[in-house]
């Protein structure tokens, strides 16, 4: 685990639909500080510092996202 209490597995699967150079533990962490400042419904593709795998852009808002990945509050 992380200093969030955040499950590896949740960061595990995140790293199969985000990509690029910045940590995926770090992308995880802005989409959910993104979710909780009342921007759920905004595609994860437009947060800075977020780069989303090719195959999948555009596909995924928020919430959405981090309930695929298994997080939860």
């Amino acid at each position: 685990m992380n200093n969030n209490n955040i499950s590896d597995s949740v960061y595990a699967k995140a790293s199969e639909y985000l990509a690029g150079d910045e940590n995926t533990n770090a992308m995880v962490d802005k989409i959910i500080e993104h979710t909780n400042n009342g921007c759920g419904s905004d595609l994860i593709d437009y947060i800075d510092g977020v780069t989303v795998w090719e195959k999948v852009e555009f596909t995924f808002t928020c919430r959405e996202f981090l309930e695929l990945i298994g997080y939860s509050k």
